[in-house]
């Protein structure tokens, strides 16, 4: 279940991002791997929030959170 209040601006969301950056190289034909770079920084990101874990398989990146331990 997603609240829309937990979204934020869609511009910010990360996934919105990476989708963006992905109709973006499909468009300009890159070269191979050119994917990798916002997939890392999605990684990067989530990494470094309470929480979150991700997880990387063959181009699949799932991001789980826990619920919060003090709520």
């Amino acid at each position: 279940l997603v609240v829309a209040e937990s979204l934020g601006p869609l511009r910010e969301n990360p996934f919105m991002r990476l989708e963006s950056e992905r109709r973006r190289l499909r468009q300009g034909r890159p070269g191979p791997g050119a994917a990798a770079r916002p997939l890392q920084q999605l990684l990067e990101l989530y990494s470094a929030v309470p929480g979150i874990r991700t997880i990387r398989a063959d181009n699949i990146l799932i991001i789980e959170s826990r619920a919060d331990p003090a709520a």
